[in-house]
């Protein structure tokens, strides 16, 4: 049965999920159809598809599709951390975000804006398991110091802090072990003094191994 038209018009990013299909009974054989319908966006120049890949998980959460105006849900949590101080974000729903200080630490469906604190997605592991991080890390506009991105498991970096800066773009793919409640915050920070940056960047989890980790 049909599921889901798609435009896939736009930048080259290897670990989009265009489609995700959840509730799949794992002793079925199950076809996957592409169509390619010969439609195309105002600003493409053709019509042909560039398939990369089929991904099979057991779980699979990004940040955008599990955004939520309730905090936990989905197990993503919104906050501004000022050093040891960390502190839920409000949520806008006029700015669909996750707010401070008047809007200006925010955190959306696919970016976040620190300030005087950093802006913090945060995602807590529902069961033990081995993740696989990917995403990419963008500041959207020139102008600016930059930003410092870092992912953090607990109080331990599971991707060092690096400045990421206007046309500078960094990616992280990386996979770490989990036990039921660690924590999995991306974090940013600004640079310097200037104005906060918007910062794209809309990190997927994937559960890789799901059976519990040996103590």
């Amino acid at each position: 049965a049909w599921q889901k038209t798609v435009d896939f018009y736009g930048d080259y990013t290897p670990w989009q999920f265009w489609f995700i299909k959840t509730g799949l009974e794992p002793k079925k054989a199950h076809t996957i159809k592409i169509v390619v319908h010969g439609e195309k966006n105002a600003k493409s120049s053709g019509t042909a598809i560039k398939h990369i890949s089929f991904e099979c998980a057991g779980e699979s959460d990004q940040a955008s599709a599990g955004f939520s105006s309730i905090q936990g849900k989905n197990d993503w949590h919104y906050q501004a951390w000022d050093g040891p101080n960390q502190a839920d974000l409000e949520f806008d729903s006029g700015k669909n975000a996750w707010t401070s200080l008047g809007g200006l630490i925010a955190v959306g469906p696919g970016y976040e804006i620190p300030n005087e604190a950093n802006a913090v997605r945060k995602w807590v592991a529902p069961h033990d398991g081995r993740i696989r991080l990917e995403g990419r890390v963008e500041v959207k506009e020139a102008g600016g110091n930059g930003i410092y991105a870092k992912i953090m498991k607990n109080t331990a970096a599971a991707w060092p802090e690096r400045l990421v800066t206007y046309g500078k773009k960094e990616s992280h793919d990386t996979m770490i072990s989990v036990k039921k409640g660690d924590s999995i915050c991306f974090t940013v920070k600004r640079n310097g003094e200037k104005p906060a940056e918007k910062t794209l960047w809309d990190p997927t989890i994937i559960y890789v191994d799901t059976e519990k980790m040996a103590k």
